[in-house]
């Protein structure tokens, strides 16, 4: 049942993020009714699965196995921050440099959305203070693996013990996140349908190698998407100061001028 359990969480998150769609395209306010929807499921998934987090942990150790650290190496690797940022930086600057607006733009979303996610989640691993269910401990000159409980919070312990108590939320689940919902907003079709399983992979990866809890990647993907979606939909329904300074104009439209090929930057 265990087993069951813990398949049905990254199940939904598989499911669940593929039908998130391009919406700024829909929506004239900045949060819209699907942003509220997915961060109320998410919220509402990590309040229920709190009292589990024990019993999914044990589930995901039993589970471990050689082939599924193998395939967790693969995926663990998409969900570092510094390679997006780079990759990020360099989509902007070929798309700017190659007239490819479309490129420049998703780059410049992708960034910003990544770094602010990452901040947001940097600050709550800080201020939580949660335990992460397996930890290294010093023990005079020897070293040993010591599993922690799912409740161990301590105020502001994450930024004055740093990696033992950053658990909650998970960095790598929210800069994933972030990334597939840039890809999903800004070129649409099947894209959500590859990024966030591709994402829920990430996510799955940091629970397998014990690293976090289930609520901790359920709260990661909470943070990376929501706020992507908002940068996103910002920039193309508003024009926010970056795209008006580091985007270029792709020609006249009556009404509107566009900026990185859907940036709108709308006249009264």
């Amino acid at each position: 049942m265990r087993s069951v359990a813990l398949l049905s969480v990254f199940l939904a998150f598989a499911s669940g993020g593929a039908l998130c769609q391009p919406t700024h395209a829909d929506s004239s306010s900045l949060v819209s009714r699907s942003d509220v929807f997915v961060a109320g499921s998410l919220l509402a998934a990590q309040i229920a699965l709190f009292a589990f987090d024990d019993d999914l942990h044990r589930a995901a150790t039993a589970a471990r196995s050689r082939a599924t650290d193998d395939v967790s190496d693969l995926l663990r690797p998409l969900g570092r921050k510094p390679p997006w940022l780079v990759a990020s930086a360099a989509a902007y600057v070929i798309g700017h440099v190659a007239g490819a607006p479309r490129v420049a733009d998703a780059g410049l979303h992708a960034l910003v959305s990544v770094a602010l996610a990452s901040a947001v989640t940097g600050g709550l691993k800080g201020l939580a203070g949660r335990a992460r269910p397996v930890v290294l401990q010093l023990d005079g000159v020897d070293s040993l693996w010591v599993g922690r409980q799912a409740h161990e919070w301590s105020l502001l312990a994450g930024w004055q013990e740093g990696g033992p108590r950053q658990s909650w939320p998970s960095g790598h689940t929210t800069a994933a996140f972030a990334v597939a919902a840039v890809l999903t907003e800004e070129l649409g079709g099947p894209t959500g349908w590859i990024a966030y399983p591709i994402a829920t992979g990430v996510a799955w990866s940091r629970v397998n190698d014990a690293a976090h809890w289930a609520t901790d990647v359920l709260m990661g993907a909470l943070v990376g998407t929501f706020t992507a979606r908002l940068v996103v939909r910002y920039g193309h329904s508003r024009g926010g100061w970056l795209e008006r300074t580091l985007l270029f104009e792709s020609g006249p439209v009556p009404g509107a001028h566009y900026v990185g090929a859907r940036v709108s930057l709308g006249r009264p």
